[in-house]
């Protein structure tokens, strides 16, 4: 999907974009040309609030600091998935391509797939997460009668050569189907897209266009004679002859742009192997490793700008510390309490903010 947005989002760091944020937001609550605000004075009015907003905002901005850094270097090999996941891809694409040989179904690979074949590799890169394959919907109808049929064939098939379980799961609305190795994680998958023909060509009476008019693809329309006829077998990937297209390039450059023979991989393809969890797929131990380090990275830096930083040591640390010593009540408004007790707004003075 990220194909569709433009490159400067793409290869952004979200989190490093997001960090000024919650940094403004402690700016605003701790410098003293602000407390006039309707939100900040009446924050003001209960230290107690106000001190564990702050803390709330600095520990934040750590984590988006962390989680930045740890992009870049998850982006700087490439966003690899797990290695168990990698190999169910790898199996799931390999299986795909010889049901179709089998049944007698003929297909052509399209989106990464192409790339990967023009590029001359013979593997699905660390960081993908998925193998397509294409296929026109009346053909596809014609060699199994319903989606269930489909189902039961590929499942025999799945269990007899590789020994395990697929799950088949078909999106009309966006004519595709996807095949699963494991219903309950939606992790390694391979795609089935249906191609519908669309006009006639009144010279060889063949259709005009295949379409498939999903949102996540940016070539919707493609002329019927780049892709028929299929140049099967005359393609090779994961040790395994594969049909292409007729003009495979125009495939590639109409869904990538002239820059397709370079590799390329986004920082936001990089989040969306974080969020959809192939990066730990199978792999809780590693999980739970990445998850304690960013959570004892970002307090560290959360207790070091508390202690470091001038005025939040003001705030943070010396009024608290002053206010454990003290009887008085942080809960109520500092108008109903005397001046000596208002102790978490000297902080706030000009001697104070650097």
């Amino acid at each position: 999907m990220t194909v569709l947005l433009p490159s400067s989002i793409a290869a952004s760091n979200l989190p490093l974009l997001l960090t000024p944020l919650p940094l403004a937001a402690i700016v605003v609550l701790v410098h003293p040309k602000w407390r006039h605000l309707p939100l900040i004075s009446l924050l003001s009015r209960y230290p107690t609030r106000r001190r564990s907003t702050v803390w709330l905002l600095l520990w934040v901005t750590a984590l988006l600091v962390v989680l930045g850094v740890a992009l870049e270097v998850y982006h700087a090999h490439d966003c690899p998935n797990s290695p168990v996941f990698q190999f169910e891809i790898d199996s799931l694409a390999r299986w795909l391509y010889d049901f179709c040989w089998r049944h007698d179904v003929p297909y052509w690979v399209v989106f990464g797939n192409i790339l990967f074949v023009l590029r001359g590799e013979n593997r699905i890169p660390v960081g993908d997460t998925d193998s397509d394959i294409a296929i026109e919907k009346s053909v596809f109808f014609e060699r199994f009668p319903s989606i269930h049929n489909f189902t039961a064939l590929a499942r025999e098939d799945a269990f007899m050569e590789l020994q395990i379980d697929v799950h088949v799961s078909y999106l009309p609305d966006r004519s595709m189907i996807q095949v699963f190795t494991d219903e309950a994680l939606r992790g390694s998958h391979a795609d089935i897209w249906l191609y519908t023909p669309e006009g006639i060509n009144v010279t060889t009476g063949a259709p005009q266009f295949l379409v498939n008019a999903d949102r996540t693809i940016r070539a919707k329309k493609i002329p019927y004679h780049e892709i028929m006829p299929l140049r099967e077998h005359e393609g090779f990937f994961l040790n395994t002859p594969i049909a292409l297209p007729q003009n495979p390039h125009y495939l590639a450059r109409a869904e990538y742009g002239g820059s397709y023979m370079t590799p390329l991989t986004t920082r936001l393809e990089c989040m969306e192997n974080v969020w959809n969890g192939y990066c730990f797929y199978k792999t809780p131990v590693t999980k739970r490793r990445f998850i304690l380090l960013v959570n004892v990275l970002s307090l560290t830096m959360t207790l070091l700008a508390a202690y470091i930083v001038p005025p939040l040591h003001q705030l943070l640390i010396h009024s608290t510390k002053k206010r454990k010593g003290s009887s008085y009540h942080d809960d109520k408004p500092s108008s109903e309490r005397s001046d000596n007790a208002d102790e978490a707004d000297e902080f706030l003075s000009d001697k104070h903010v650097v």
